[in-house]
């Protein structure tokens, strides 16, 4: 496989990532099952019925300070 091939089919990684994500959320969603979820600023216990647990919330998010690539030396 040469690097163009290569570097196209690693472009489209993010787009299979966020597919795949998506698809096991609704196979999760359709099982009926339990799930728990960030919502906002709380961690919720979700029934199969839709119905919101609150199970505890969390501390605000902090972003992380950009760090900048070093070049190749």
């Amino acid at each position: 496989m040469n690097k163009r091939k290569m570097s196209k089919m690693e472009k489209r990684v993010p787009e299979i990532a966020v597919r795949a994500l998506n698809a096991a959320h609704r196979r999760a969603v359709a099982s009926g099952m339990p799930m728990v979820m960030m919502i906002g600023d709380g961690l919720y216990r979700v029934s199969g019925t839709g119905e919101r647990e609150l199970i505890r919330m969390l501390p605000p998010r902090t972003k992380a300070k950009d760090i900048k690539k070093r070049g190749k030396r």
